[in-house]
């Protein structure tokens, strides 16, 4: 019986407002699509149009570890991160990993404006090729696919595409990465 049906029916039995407003936020709350990945659940497969026009698919990378990481070129925290970032990226292309092949960072920009997402992406020298951008800032449907509420963030995914970190950074993503290599 819908909710609406429901509450006025209590309400008329003499039930109590406070009980029954409660009771209703309790059966709301079971309605409610909570969208957070959690570590140990498999990243959402998306596809975008790349920086240099390719088409990308994110599933495209499985075999690899993989960091999806959300920025803005007008965030200095995401552009804190980046910096060392780039290192981190510099250090763990190549390496050998357990059950891996290699690591990747994708870069997903909420960037509203095309010239000042240019200008930070040949600023920042990036290496690695997988940067997405559809000028749409928060209203991106990857905000959404992911349930971005702040930036930087990210997403650390193993070969077979599930998340084994969130929201990590600097040193934090090179603990992680350093415990799947091979000794």
């Amino acid at each position: 019986m819908p909710l609406a049906l429901i509450l006025p029916a209590l309400i008329n039995r003499g039930i109590k407002y406070g009980f029954t407003l409660s009771l209703a936020l309790l059966f709301c709350s079971f309605l409610v699509d909570n969208k957070e990945l959690k570590i140990g659940s498999q990243a959402p497969d998306f596809s975008a149009k790349l920086y240099n026009n390719r088409d990308f698919k994110l599933s495209s990378l499985k075999g690899s570890y993989t960091l999806v990481q959300f920025w803005a070129s007008w965030d200095l925290p995401s552009l804190k991160s980046h910096v060392k970032l780039v290192k981190t990226y510099n250090q763990f292309r190549d390496y050998k990993f357990v059950n891996g092949k290699k690591f990747n960072v994708v870069e997903i920009s909420i960037d509203q404006k095309p010239e000042t997402y240019k200008i930070a992406i040949a600023r920042e020298n990036v290496p690695w090729n997988y940067l997405i951008c559809d000028f749409k800032g928060w209203d991106s449907p990857l905000i959404d696919t992911f349930n971005i509420e702040n930036i930087p963030a990210n997403f650390l995914l193993d070969p077979s595409g599930t998340i084994i970190a969130k929201n990590i950074f600097n040193d934090d993503i090179e603990n992680e990465l350093q415990k799947n290599t091979k000794k």
